[in-house]
């Protein structure tokens, strides 16, 4: 959940609180659990990176 949270604030340039509701929405918005979404934004991320 940090990390994902570290993701949007670094992305959106948002402050921790502010990740945290986004996370929450988009939770919300896509009936998902918080952590399924974390984990979406945790991969998607690294395939940014890594390519993977």
């Amino acid at each position: 959940m940090e990390r994902a949270k570290g993701i949007l604030m670094d992305r959106n340039g948002i402050r921790e609180s502010e990740a945290m509701k986004l996370l929450q929405k988009i939770s919300r918005d896509r009936n998902l659990k918080l952590v399924a979404v974390a984990k979406e934004i945790i991969e998607a991320d690294n395939a940014l990176h890594y390519g993977i």
